[in-house]
Protein backbone atom coordinates (compact mmCIF):
# COMPACT_ATOMS: atom_id res chain seq x y z
CA UNK A 1 0.00 0.00 0.00
CA UNK A 2 1.15 3.16 -0.98
CA UNK A 3 0.75 6.61 1.58
CA UNK A 4 1.18 9.78 0.07
CA UNK A 5 0.89 13.07 2.66
CA UNK A 6 2.45 16.29 2.32
CA UNK A 7 5.35 15.42 5.18
CA UNK A 8 7.32 12.61 6.28
CA UNK A 9 5.18 10.03 8.62
CA UNK A 10 7.18 8.87 11.52
CA UNK A 11 7.98 5.06 12.10
CA UNK A 12 5.41 5.61 15.16
CA UNK A 13 2.58 6.59 12.35
CA UNK A 14 3.44 4.14 9.81
CA UNK A 15 3.37 1.66 12.20
CA UNK A 16 -0.20 3.08 13.88
CA UNK A 17 -1.56 3.22 10.00
CA UNK A 18 -0.24 -0.51 9.19
CA UNK A 19 -2.10 -1.71 12.68
CA UNK A 20 -5.32 -0.09 11.28
CA UNK A 21 -5.54 -2.59 8.49
CA UNK A 22 -5.11 -5.52 10.92
CA UNK A 23 -6.99 -8.02 9.59
CA UNK A 24 -8.17 -6.40 6.14
CA UNK A 25 -6.39 -6.13 3.38
CA UNK A 26 -8.68 -3.28 1.83
CA UNK A 27 -9.56 0.37 2.25
CA UNK A 28 -12.95 0.36 4.05
CA UNK A 29 -15.09 2.79 6.28
CA UNK A 30 -13.81 0.87 9.48
CA UNK A 31 -10.24 1.50 8.42
CA UNK A 32 -10.88 5.29 7.15
CA UNK A 33 -12.11 5.76 11.01
CA UNK A 34 -8.81 4.15 12.54
CA UNK A 35 -6.60 6.10 10.14
CA UNK A 36 -8.81 9.47 11.23
CA UNK A 37 -8.04 9.29 14.31
CA UNK A 38 -4.47 8.76 14.17
CA UNK A 39 -4.02 11.78 12.05
CA UNK A 40 -7.15 14.51 13.91
CA UNK A 41 -8.25 17.28 11.86
CA UNK A 42 -6.55 15.90 8.83
CA UNK A 43 -7.89 15.58 5.28
CA UNK A 44 -7.94 11.55 4.28
CA UNK A 45 -8.91 9.95 1.30
CA UNK A 46 -8.63 7.22 -0.71
CA UNK A 47 -8.11 5.48 -3.85
CA UNK A 48 -7.18 1.72 -4.79
CA UNK A 49 -4.18 0.87 -3.47
CA UNK A 50 -3.15 4.50 -2.49
CA UNK A 51 -3.79 6.19 1.35
CA UNK A 52 -3.95 10.39 0.80
CA UNK A 53 -3.26 12.03 3.81
CA UNK A 54 -3.30 15.82 3.75
CA UNK A 55 -3.85 17.99 0.91
CA UNK A 56 -2.38 18.03 -2.37
CA UNK A 57 0.56 18.40 -3.15
CA UNK A 58 1.50 15.15 -2.07
CA UNK A 59 5.18 15.45 -2.57
CA UNK A 60 5.82 12.22 -0.38
CA UNK A 61 5.55 8.86 -0.90
CA UNK A 62 5.94 5.74 1.42
CA UNK A 63 5.25 2.21 1.33
CA UNK A 64 4.07 0.13 3.87
CA UNK A 65 2.92 -3.75 3.80
CA UNK A 66 -0.58 -4.68 5.13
Amino acid sequence: MLIKSNTPLSDNELRRVKLAFQSETEITVSVMERVADIFPYTDISADEDILYIGKPPWDLTQEIEV
